[in-house]
């Protein structure tokens, strides 16, 4: 009863907000854009996310971008322009009181900006944290009832999204533009919530990359010896989830395993040379950092495997890595983003797959054969098995890449269309 109450009077007040703002009684600033993340940060895959949507609002002349954050003691990489940032620790952390009343606070802030975006990534089916999903899709409720011009920017959408997350999405206004970032996730959206749901690409294909790193000028020039000596340098990044199905339940498990890879590897082709990559700084729950597992992976290697490696040991923006994976011949990815940076780049890229999200991205590029469950990736021989491949074809992966980018890059801008 309290909940329905509280929900009530939020209705009411976000109906007072957009009477004023109807009338002239609120003033929204000119050319300004509010932005909700999918995380806190951590993960560079929501860092790209983030500076991605921030740098394409600017190049369209928005001038005034603010960002809802979930923690104020962390902050986003490479972001220097954003104008206003508002704290909602106490919304996204708590319950009861103490998080509707920091909603009311941000009702006001809200009806100040003219558009709202949502980065909706792989949060809306509420798959992670049902809890967040519903916060988040309260905040995009009220954006659109008080009239901003409002969108959930691309996101995926899993085969068995929670019901709670579905009867949220029916109910958003109809005003709210929800963006697919695949055709498959758009398929689903469309049988779970009988909306029309518009196709774009993830807006991470419009992040540029950055060189402006010491980091990435030394993965640079060290890739540029390698490759000018005849090597493929291969980069890996770790799978960091623990998969007890497939019998991986310690951090020393899951390292051997990566360098059993590694191993077999460079014993079946000794002209190739490895890149390890960070791309998650989280550590928690039954997650260990890209950081932590990478070095302990190189630590494990042979002396003969690493003097043809390379670890990333720096913590780098998204864009650093984008800009470094660029160079690399063929990549492993453990990570979504990581991949979306791979592709944007030309790079050949094979996903370990989760959460139902890289079937529909590699739709958008028509390459089959690109993804291995995790189940087999936590086998050193099969993974192997399947990098082979990959190796081979690498060449013209990368031509089918370039096929396909531009029209990828213009359904990436969609989004804001």
């Amino acid at each position: 009863m309290k909940r329905l109450i509280v929900s009530w009077l939020l209705t009411i007040y976000t109906t007072v907000f957009r009477l004023m703002r109807t009338v002239g009684l609120l003033q929204s600033v000119e050319s300004s854009a509010l932005v909700l993340p999918a995380a806190a940060p951590g993960n560079l895959g929501d860092e790209a996310l983030v500076a991605a949507t921030v740098n394409y609002l600017q190049q369209k002349g928005v001038n005034h971008i603010g960002l809802i954050s979930y923690n104020p003691d962390r902050q986003w990489g490479g972001l220097h322009s954003v104008n206003e940032v508002i704290e909602m620790k106490d919304y996204f952390s708590y319950g009861s009181w103490r998080s509707w009343k920091a909603l009311f606070r941000l009702v006001p802030i809200i009806g100040r900006y003219e558009q709202f975006y949502c980065l909706g990534a792989d949060m809306m089916d509420g798959y992670y944290y049902p809890p967040a999903t519903s916060k988040m899709l309260t905040i995009i409720s009220v954006a659109a009832s008080i009239g901003l011009d409002t969108t959930v920017i691309g996101f995926s959408f899993n085969e068995k999204p929670t019901p709670d997350s579905v009867q949220s999405l029916r109910k958003l206004p109809s005003n709210v533009k929800l963006c697919a970032r695949d055709q498959i996730s758009q398929e689903r959206l469309v049988k779970h919530t009988d909306r029309a749901i518009e196709l774009v690409a993830d807006v991470a294909f419009l992040l540029p990359p950055s060189v402006e790193s010491e980091t990435v000028s030394e993965i640079w020039e060290w890739i540029a010896h390698q490759q000018n000596n005849g090597r493929i340098v291969i980069g890996f990044n770790p799978y960091n989830q623990l998969t007890e199905g497939a019998g991986i339940q310690t951090f020393e498990q899951l390292v051997r395993i990566y360098v059993d890879t590694l191993v077999e590897l460079y014993s079946k082709n000794q002209t190739i040379s490895f890149v390890l990559i960070p791309h998650d700084f989280r550590t928690y729950k039954n997650k260990f950092s890209d950081l932590a597992i990478i070095e302990a992976i190189f630590k494990a290697l042979p002396a003969e495997i690493q003097f043809h490696s390379r670890k990333i040991s720096a913590t780098c923006t998204a864009a650093n890595i984008k800009a470094i994976v660029g160079k690399l011949d063929l990549v492993l990815s453990g990570k979504f983003h990581l991949s979306i940076a791979c592709l944007g780049q030309q790079t050949p890229v094979g996903c370990i797959t989760y959460q139902g999200k890289f079937e529909g991205l590699f739709k958008h590029f028509e390459l089959e054969g690109m993804m291995i469950e995790p189940q087999q990736a936590l086998q050193s021989n099969k993974l192997v098995k399947f990098l082979i491949p990959l190796i081979e074809n690498r060449k013209y992966i990368c031509q089918q890449i370039q096929a396909k980018l531009p029209k990828i890059q213009e359904l990436a801008r969609a989004n804001f269309v």
